[in-house]
């Protein structure tokens, strides 16, 4: 019901600033660092809250000299990272959350409207990803990036290249 509550909420104000452009620009980022801030610092949500804690269990007797032989060396690194400092596994939420909200920004601000893409990707993209598969949610985040490096110049710029 939260997520559902939410949703309408954001469709219902993104209708409302419809017409505002400075200010749908400045609901953005409010936005998307609620966005972020609620998915990062989530408590026991997601299906793989409790597996994911038993790899950063794990990780506390991580052999640094294995990293090249094993599968998704990075997250383990940064597992083994956490741990090594001392900080709780929701950490690992944060870094993960990070990553992802950073290129869901690079890809919105190429889009006409960052306010309606962020909010249209909020209920399906946002819930299912960086607050359920924090590794899924962190690798499409590094793709939003990749995409927009892919796409290069902006349409603007493309008569110049004639």
């Amino acid at each position: 019901m939260l997520y559902l509550g939410l949703t309408n909420v954001l469709f219902i104000l993104r209708y409302a600033v419809a017409r505002q452009e400075r200010l749908r620009y400045q609901l953005y980022l409010v936005i998307l660092y609620s966005l972020f801030l609620f998915s990062a610092f989530r408590y026991q949500v997601g299906c793989d809250w409790f597996g994911y804690y038993v790899q950063y269990d794990a990780a506390a007797a991580f052999d640094w000299s294995t990293l090249t032989q094993i599968r998704e060396p990075i997250w383990w690194a940064i597992l083994a990272w956490i741990n090594a400092f001392g900080l709780p596994y929701p950490v690992a939420n944060v870094i993960s959350s990070a990553v992802f909200f950073i290129g869901i920004h690079v890809l919105a601000r190429r889009q006409a409207d960052p306010l309606g893409f962020l909010i249209l990707l909020f209920p399906i993209l946002i819930i299912n990803m960086p607050m359920s598969g924090i590794r899924q949610g962190a690798a499409i985040g590094l793709i939003c990036i990749a995409f927009v490096a892919y796409i290069g110049l902006p349409p603007e710029k493309w008569s110049s290249l004639k």
